[in-house]
C-alpha cells in the first residue's frame, strides 16, 4: 500500500501537467529541428544546441525578445523537470510573470510525539515568529501570512 502525503496529492498532478507541457515544447522544438534540412542533425542533440540553431534560423522573423523568451523558456522547462521549483520561480520572474509562495512549512519531527506535532503545527500556523525550530520555506519575510499547507517529516516519511 502507498504511503499517503498530503504533498503528493496536492502537487503531484499539476506538477505532471507542468511536465508534460515542457516536454510538449521539447517535442515541437525537435520535431520542427528534424522538418528543416539544415538543421536536422540537431534534432536529437542537446535541446541548447537545438534553441540555439532555430533562433538563429528564424533570426529575420523573431525579434531578440522573442530569442530570450526561447532560451528562457527552455531554462524554466529544465527547472521544472528537475524539481528546481525556487530556481524556475526565477526564471517566470526573468519572463515578466510575477509569482506567489505557495505557502508550505516543513516541519521537522526528529523525535514524533503527538504533543511535539501538535505543538508545531500550531506555531506553524501562528504568523508569529515560533520558538520551536521550525523551518518556514515559500513565506515572504515580514508577510505575516499563515502557510496554506504543512509538510511534516519524520525520518523518511513525510505527511
Amino acid at each position: 500500500m502507498p504511503i499517503k502525503s498530503l504533498a503528493l496529492e496536492l502537487y503531484l498532478k499539476p506538477y505532471k501537467e507542468a511536465a508534460g507541457e515542457g516536454a510538449a515544447v521539447e517535442l515541437q522544438m525537435r520535431l520542427l529541428a528534424g522538418a528543416i534540412p539544415a538543421l536536422q542533425r540537431y534534432a536529437h542533440g542537446e535541446l541548447w544546441e537545438i534553441e540555439t540553431d532555430l533562433s538563429a534560423h528564424f533570426a529575420a522573423l523573431l525579434s531578440d525578445e522573442d530569442k530570450e523568451t526561447l532560451r528562457l523558456c527552455r531554462q524554466l522547462r529544465n527547472r521544472v523537470l528537475h524539481s528546481d521549483f525556487r530556481a524556475a520561480r526565477d526564471k517566470l520572474r526573468e519572463l515578466g510573470i510575477d509569482t506567489t509562495p505557495g505557502g508550505v512549512v516543513k516541519i521537522d519531527l526528529p523525535e514524533p510525539t503527538k504533543a511535539e506535532a501538535s505543538r508545531k503545527i500550531l506555531a506553524a500556523l501562528e504568523p508569529k515568529i515560533s520558538a520551536f525550530p521550525i523551518r518556514r520555506t515559500e513565506l515572504p519575510a515580514g508577510s505575516g501570512k499563515s502557510p496554506k499547507n504543512v509538510v511534516i517529516s519524520v525520518g523518511s516519511a513525510r505527511f
